[in-house]
């Protein structure tokens, strides 16, 4: 579905983390939003909504499970923070997006993590970093992605013909100390974007035909390059169709793989307008044993005063039946101004290397106290160990050593250093 490897790799991760949550969306579900409100070309570059709620269908009752909170400056987009309900309905900070913006253009994304642990606003780790530089006419020309739970990064480099994009080429790290290599070339019918090829390499030399994705509009569709190039700039989330926000009459959005010289359906996703020419019905699909199943359904109500959306029903499918239901509430009435949280730790911890399949070391510095309480936390928050450290004899520990030699499995824990005053928070994995 257009979809690079590293951004596949990098949700994957999220998800994981996201896991401990009481809701089984995955944690790219607010990201989709943010890209949604950062994409709205023309008419909806204006869409800035103070607060979106998610609620799920749960026991035949809407519950709220996340609520995202909107900050601007400028103009633009300055912060996103995403609060969350816990197993114990504690309403808890879990990520918080922040924006660098340079001539209308965002020139750094970062994600911090809270882990979910507890309100200490102060408790963030930064989890994924976006850089990104543009060329003489303000096009996108490259993004360097770092995702520093997993230690991996990418280079994704954009290719112009005439002024317009022809080319998308990636760069990823894996777990194996190599790179994956993908190229997507894009393929116009005038003004339009009618398919896109991709193909796939290890070792950037040779690359295999792998995959396309043909578009197909309205008739009476007006939209532009200029329409699609907006969105090439504005999109911070690359593993999702860019031609998803395009504000184009776009009717179906294909995907086949090449298998033994054909082209094999895999997915596609259809679209329907109400009367104002506003998508009113997404309709995501996977081709399985020789038909199309539902796998999302997005029904889009809108103001009829301002065309602003106002709600999103969104169902999920698994093997042909509805799996989960929710909306997202979208609320404009109370302007957010700029109100950047602390950032900074007065408790440094640092754990490397991580992953690690061995041993960990662990580091730590407090401008508090030299006493520090450490402990590690499995995924489901169960302590595991836990040890007093005097970092003015020496700031490092190994993890074995907080483990008193004990072993543990595979998977996801949590570090966490407490000086008594403050806390600091670090998600480690073990891999095999």
């Amino acid at each position: 579905m257009k979809k690079i490897v590293l951004f596949i790799l990098i949700l994957s991760c999220a998800f994981m983390a996201y896991s401990i949550t009481i809701s089984e969306k995955s944690v790219s579900d607010h990201q989709k939003r943010i890209s949604e409100i950062l994409s709205m070309s023309n008419s909806y570059r204006y869409l800035k909504p103070s607060t979106i709620t998610c609620q799920q269908l749960i026991n035949n009752s809407w519950q709220t499970v996340e609520v995202d909170y909107y900050s601007y400056s400028n103009q633009n987009i300055s912060q996103v923070l995403v609060k969350h309900i816990d197993q114990n309905n504690n309403f808890l900070p879990l990520y918080r997006y922040e924006f660098i913006w340079q001539n209308d253009r965002i020139t750094e994304y970062k994600c911090y993590n809270n882990f979910g642990f507890d309100d200490n606003m102060e408790d963030w780790e930064l989890y994924v970093q976006y850089n990104n530089t543009f060329n003489n006419l303000n096009h996108i020309e490259n993004s360097e992605i770092s995702l520093y739970m997993y230690g991996l990064n990418a280079m994704i480099n954009y290719y112009y013909t005439n002024d317009r994009l022809t080319e998308l080429n990636s760069r990823v790290s894996n777990w194996n100390d190599g790179f994956e290599y993908n190229k997507s070339l894009y393929h116009y019918n005038g003004e339009k974007v009618d398919t896109i090829y991709t193909y796939a390499s290890t070792n950037d030399t040779l690359y295999t035909l792998s995959q396309r994705s043909l578009n197909f509009y309205r008739n009476d569709d007006n939209s532009t390059y200029e329409d699609f190039q907006y969105i090439v700039d504005n999109s911070i989330l690359m593993s999702e169709n860019l031609l998803d926000n395009l504000n184009a009459l776009l009717t179906e959005d294909l995907t086949q793989n090449l298998v033994n010289d054909s082209w094999i359906n895999e997915s596609r996703t259809l679209y329907e307008y109400n009367s104002q020419n506003l998508r009113s019905r997404i309709t995501e699909q996977v081709y399985e044993n020789n038909q199309w199943n539902n796998e999302n359904v997005y029904e889009l109500f809108y103001s009829e005063l301002d065309n602003k959306l106002l709600t999103k029903n969104e169902t999920t499918y698994s093997n042909n039946q509805i799996s989960t239901q929710n909306r997202y509430l979208y609320d404009y009435s109370v302007p957010i101004s700029d109100n950047t949280l602390p950032v900074s730790q007065t408790i440094n911890l640092r754990a490397y290397p991580n992953p690690f399949n061995n041993e960990m070391n662990i580091c730590i510095n407090s401008k508090n106290n030299p006493e520090i309480t450490l402990s590690l936390y499995n995924i489901k928050g169960q302590l595991l160990a836990q040890k007093s450290v005097n970092t003015s004899k020496s700031d490092k520990i190994s993890l074995s050593s907080l483990l008193d030699s004990k072993n543990i499995g595979s998977g996801i824990y949590f570090l966490r250093a407490n000086d008594g005053v403050t806390k600091s928070s670090k998600k480690i994995l073990k891999i095999k």
